[in-house]
């Protein structure tokens, strides 16, 4: 019998600091949210294609005359997508302190919501409190609820997720596709951890069972199925407040690599989950055995080993059918980059250390990386 859940200890500091609006139309439940941030004066964060699609306009209207700015220079935020460059922090603590808002909303993907919330880290270093946050994403991917993204304090602000379906249509097909891969990332993660537990469990699990439902239907955009495919992610990234550490090896890698080579978050994730899985097999193959089984498979007369390596097949599968690239050749990794990408993650990524198969030398990634090529 697994132990480890039986010692698990549930403490209130990791739940999660945040409220979720869904919806086909929820951004017209802004003045709602407004109301229960105690704002009044928004400011608009996205990026050149997010405002011509039409979301903005939606927003604004939704907001009237609360709308008092809209910037719309967010770009490029850097390896992993964390750090937001200095000239876009400079610009938008500058129009900030000229349209004085009292929320900030972050409009597109993930690099909206870390632009927002990296202004609401200047504001609060000049008035001494964090301005909430709204988010309002574009994509699969939920970097919009993590552990750097709501911190559960008593300190911090109130925070909103506001998942409309109307405005994920917007998004390329190949975008939504591709970022569901993130997520099954992060669940399987959550799930591989040293700390898992049956509160994570359940949360990533559900997630991997519902994103591969909804995953082959995402090329209709239709906005019911994006929503329910959003809402799927989110239980993925809620499972990461149970789970404690639960980051490894594929976000650790696919930071390095993406932030290197400038690649596609979610085409680097396709590519590179099924090497984590088959990377961690040795030590966490029971564990991949209800991953397997959570994506569908079949798993009755298999070993625990086996099962895995077929979560591994699956995956690969997944991203075919998708028309994404399944190895790092294909999105134009050269083929000599693999020792740099292992060397810079083992020296700058905290998410390896909690990764369940031990690495200390760059060896065994770069093992892992020339097989993903």
């Amino acid at each position: 019998m697994d132990t480890i859940a039986l010692n698990f200890n549930y403490q209130n500091r990791w739940s999660y600091p945040i409220d979720i609006v869904a919806g086909v139309d929820a951004i017209s439940s802004f003045p709602d949210v407004m109301k229960q941030v105690g704002a009044q004066r928004a400011m608009v964060l996205c990026g050149p294609g997010t405002s011509r699609s039409g979301i903005v306009e939606r927003v604004q209207a939704a907001l009237g005359e609360q709308c008092v700015g809209v910037y719309t220079g967010v770009g490029f935020n850097g390896p992993g997508g964390h750090h937001v460059p200095k000239e876009i922090r400079e610009e938008t603590a500058a129009l900030a302190h000229e349209w004085q808002p009292d929320v900030l909303i972050g409009l597109g993907g993930g690099r909206a919501d870390s632009t927002a919330r990296a202004l609401s880290a200047m504001i609060a270093k000049e008035s001494g409190g964090e301005m909430p946050v709204v988010a309002v994403p574009t994509t699969i991917s939920c970097a919009e609820i993590s552990p750097g993204a709501t911190r559960a304090s008593s300190s911090s602000p109130r925070a909103f997720l506001i998942i409309d379906g109307r405005a994920l249509a917007t998004t390329p097909v190949r975008i939504l596709q591709s970022t569901v891969f993130s997520q099954l990332r992060v669940a399987a993660e959550c799930i591989c951890a040293p700390t898992h537990n049956p509160i994570g469990d359940a949360l990533a699990l559900r997630g991997i069972s519902e994103l591969v439902k909804y995953a082959p239907m995402l090329a209709d955009r239709k906005p019911e199925v994006l929503v329910a495919a959003k809402l799927a992610a989110c239980l993925a990234s809620l499972a990461r407040f149970h789970s404690v550490t639960s980051q490894g090896v594929s976000t650790a890698v696919c930071h390095q690599a993406g932030g290197l080579y400038d690649l596609s978050h979610g085409e680097v994730h396709g590519i590179m989950f099924p090497h984590m899985l088959r990377f961690n097999l040795e030590v966490t193959a029971d564990r991949q055995a209800l991953i397997a089984e959570a994506m569908g498979i079949d798993i009755s007369g298999m070993t625990d080993e086996q099962a895995g390596l077929a979560a591994a097949a699956k995956a690969t599968e997944i991203c075919k059918s998708f028309n994404l690239p399944t190895r790092l050749r294909d999105v134009g990794v050269p083929q000599d980059a693999m020792e740099r990408i292992a060397t810079a993650t083992l020296a700058e990524e905290r998410a390896l250390a909690t990764n369940p198969k031990p690495v200390t030398t760059a060896a065994p990634l770069v093992k892992m990386l020339q097989e993903a090529w």
